[in-house]
């Protein structure tokens, strides 16, 4: 029989960018306080804190140094982070803050923040670190939630009355779906995590000419530039199948007519940072390489070549298509929460039951799961997708959190219930 732990005021489960953003708005909007007041358990898969599988990933981010050094240079974390030892990584970003920086240089800062942020926190709050513990079930007891999970080869069980759930996600089609359009299928996040010899080994060892893409999105474009750092035009021809075509990121709505680049002065550009395309554009590497397929057709003169096919459904338009050997799925990801029932996405972070309801206590709004765009965190009306991004979960996100958490305090009972 498992063992039952004590009741928590908050349980994080998962403790990647998302959670960790979330307890870095929490202290900065001063709410510490109310979110630890029984203590707060933190549940993590994983041996490493902080960064989920950023660091498996071979290729920059979609931000520059500079952004990420934020979290640890804000005045406002200063007690947190003023000894803070970065090792290499914060070496490089700083010496080189105008750079979009690879993935596993930023997943290694934020892993060595996150353990500097938890041992300083509990110098002053009830911190339960349960790491390398996979949480198997979240569910609704009362005015609480039973959290089951295996630790150590036990299997135990938590209570909590508030649950922060961010566990990632994973992309998914059906398999007949991808074999219909190659015999070989990956995802963007499995051909994104080896390394140039072993993708260079799979054009090889499949004898590869022809290559779909499914999805426009950053990791679509990632996948070309891969393809196009072991492949040349005359071994390997991309098609890129999408419903609308990669847009781009400007600052200004004058950085984009310098470049050419076509936008809608009202449903492309953000409110309140009047950036053009600011949650759905290409930034920096990914950015520069669209740009070049637009204008030339392929990322560099000796790059595969690639087209683009726009329509409604990319998945039966790639299947009608013939010849090719590679399928790349770079669709959007689904949350991995242990919670069923889940209803999609939203503004504030509240997770829904089946029928739309918001189910008290309980939010998620990492990757699978981000928010929606709101008149709070800001965001260009054409976007459809959803807010991911360590900047953003430390600031505008966390706080449109910690802002839905706050109001929940004041919900009389009857009405957080549903009675």
């Amino acid at each position: 029989m498992g063992n039952t732990h004590r009741l928590y005021t908050t349980a994080l489960v998962g403790f990647g960018p998302a959670n960790l953003g979330l307890l870095l708005s929490a202290y900065r909007k001063n709410k510490l306080s109310e979110i630890a007041k029984n203590g707060i358990a933190i549940f993590e898969k994983s041996p490493r804190l902080g960064a989920g599988k950023l660091g498996y990933y071979q290729i920059t981010a979609n931000s520059l140094s500079s952004v990420f050094l934020e979290c640890i240079d804000d005045p406002r974390f200063y007690e947190l982070t003023s000894d803070f030892i970065g090792g290499d990584a914060l070496t490089f970003l700083r010496d080189y803050p105008d750079t979009a920086p690879q993935l596993s240089l930023v997943a290694d800062l934020l892993e060595r923040l996150a353990e500097k942020i938890i041992s300083r926190l509990a110098e002053k709050y009830q911190i339960t670190l349960y790491r390398e513990a996979e949480v198997t079930q979240i569910k609704r007891s009362g005015k609480s939630f039973s959290i089951s999970f295996n630790h150590n080869g036990n299997i135990a069980t938590a209570e909590s009355e508030f649950v922060f759930t961010n566990c990632g996600g994973y992309q998914t089609a059906e398999q007949s779906l991808l074999n219909d359009i190659a015999p070989v299928a990956v995802t963007s996040d499995e051909f994104l995590s080896i390394d140039k010899d072993d993708a260079s080994a799979l054009l090889h060892r499949h004898k590869i000419q022809r290559v779909a893409i499914i999805g426009g999105s950053h990791s679509a474009i990632s996948s070309v530039i891969r393809l196009s750092e072991i492949a040349d035009n005359a071994s390997v021809a991309i098609t890129i199948y999408c419903r609308s075509l990669p847009r781009l990121y400007f600052e200004t709505a004058a950085a984009a007519q310098d470049e050419g680049y076509a936008f809608d002065p009202v449903a492309d550009v953000c409110p309140l940072s009047g950036r053009i395309n600011r949650f759905a554009g290409l930034r920096y590497d990914s950015h520069q390489a669209a740009l070049s397929i637009f204008r030339t057709g392929s990322v560099s003169p000796q790059s595969p070549a690639v087209n683009f096919i726009v329509s409604d459904n990319p998945f039966i338009t790639a299947s009608n298509s013939s010849n090719q050997e590679l399928c790349i799925l770079a669709t959007g990801y689904r949350s991995a929460s242990p919670f069923t029932g889940l209803s999609g996405k939203d503004t504030d972070g509240r997770v829904r039951d089946i029928a739309g309801n918001p189910v008290p206590g309980l939010y998620s709004f990492g990757l699978g799961a981000g928010l929606s765009p709101s008149e709070k965190a800001g965001g260009e009306p054409s976007f459809k997708g959803r807010l991911d991004g360590v900047w953003l979960y430390i600031n505008d996100v966390g706080d449109v959190i910690i802002d839905a958490y706050t109001e929940d305090q004041h919900i009389p009972e009857n009405i957080a219930t549903g009675r």
